[in-house]
């Protein structure tokens, strides 16, 4: 979909971009990077050169350069329109299921509530049979709007207001959205997967749609930190992570140890360390390379479930995300749910003390009741609720 809007540069700058944009009409796209490159260097902060430089990368293939575009993008206006529009689609092509996807809409209506293209993907995502289906075969250009250079939108849908910052919004509220369990839902990827991605637009090139068939050592093959081009620790970040490296170098090594385990099939020691990188103060881009890496081990079929120490499970839930565990112990609170049954599994319990505890979302609805003594095999994910509640997905639940 093609709207109207002027560019912010003036004089040469603009320009550029009328000429970008013209070479992207043409489908040349990695004309149009070339020509937005220069602008680029000769520092505009203009967020729409950006934009349709990051979107003409993305077409070239050129992913890792995108990503880092966004990242400016993100830091010089991160409530520009097409940008959330842009990290939005990324965001559901890299999503685990629909809830995910659907969360993922719904938060970023919450910083543009009248957006019309975030208002049909979430239509769509909200109504859509099958999703895995819909997330391989969508296009970008069907969710993103791509404005040409010209007459400004009449409509600025930014939250952000020139004078005073922010506008007043109305809460927007989504109806026909069910939480999954008590402030339960499926973990939020907001944001950009350049490499993941990489695999995807291919398809959009050439109207394939044939399913990933590489197993999951040659998705390992195709990631590393090697002549980056970028900070692999962010050193001005005043943010408080829970996990902190002092040099490059040990992230490094930690990156090239958990590749080395999940192509010898120790997915959950691998997916252990992608986490803690990942809850660090390592760069964006290094982290996106983590969330490649997690995405495929949480899709391969390879994944074998394991037995997993709840109380460091409990400790330190942020680092077990993508691990595929094995948990025995006592049902309780069961309760039916949208799209199967939740309970709560009580974990070595003696009648007075408790090792510790975990939510499972059983899409199966096995027959289980309260007091139930089970072992749950299943995939751990991390919740987004009010309390950020994790909980396992299971695959296989055994009455004992």
């Amino acid at each position: 979909m093609l709207k109207k809007e002027r560019s912010r540069g003036a004089g040469d700058r603009f320009s550029f971009i009328d000429e970008a944009y013209r070479s992207f009409k043409k489908k040349k796209y990695e004309n149009a990077a070339i020509i937005l490159e220069k602008a680029h260097s000769s520092g505009t902060s203009d967020p729409y050169a950006m934009f349709l430089l990051a979107v003409s990368l993305i077409y070239s293939n050129n992913f890792s350069r995108a990503g880092e575009i966004l990242e400016h993008l993100q830091r010089v206006d991160p409530h520009y329109e097409h940008f959330i529009q842009l990290k939005s689609f990324l965001s559901l092509k890299s999503a685990v299921s629909r809830e995910e996807a659907i969360h993922i809409y719904v938060s970023a209506l919450e910083k543009i509530p009248a957006d019309r293209m975030l208002r049909k993907a979430l239509r769509i995502l909200e109504d859509s049979g099958d999703f895995s289906r819909y997330q391989r075969n969508v296009k970008l250009d069907e969710l993103v709007t791509i404005p040409q250079p010209g007459k400004r939108q009449k409509k600025q849908h930014s939250v952000l207001s020139k004078k005073s910052g922010i506008k007043k919004q109305k809460k927007f509220t989504i109806p026909g959205i069910v939480l999954i369990a008590v402030g339960l839902i499926c973990v939020i990827l907001f944001a950009l997967s350049p490499i993941y991605y990489s695999s995807l637009v291919k398809k959009y090139s050439d109207g394939s749609v044939e399913d990933e068939t590489s197993d999951i050592s040659g998705k390992v093959d195709m990631v590393d930190l090697g002549g980056a081009g970028y900070g692999i620790v962010n050193r001005i970040n005043s943010e408080k992570t829970p996990e902190f490296y002092a040099s490059g170098d040990v992230v490094i090594k930690d990156f090239n140890e958990a590749r080395r385990l999940l192509k010898k099939g120790e997915f959950n020691r691998g997916v252990i360390i992608l986490n803690r990188i990942i809850n660090s103060n390592s760069s964006y881009m290094v982290k996106e390379k983590c969330e490649f890496l997690i995405k495929y081990v949480m899709d391969s079929d390879e994944r074998v479930h394991q037995e997993i120490d709840i109380v460091k499970l409990n400790n330190k839930p942020y680092l077990y995300r993508g691990s595929s565990v094995k948990l025995t112990g006592k049902v309780a609170n069961v309760k039916k749910v949208k799209g199967g049954k939740s309970f709560t599994l009580i974990v070595g319990y003696d009648g007075s003390n408790l090792k510790g505890i975990t939510l499972v979302f059983d899409p199966n609805a096995e027959p289980v009741k309260n007091g139930d003594i089970v072992e749950v095999c299943g995939l751990y994910i991390t919740g987004i609720g009010k309390d950020n509640v994790p909980y396992i997905s299971s695959d296989e639940i055994t009455v004992k």
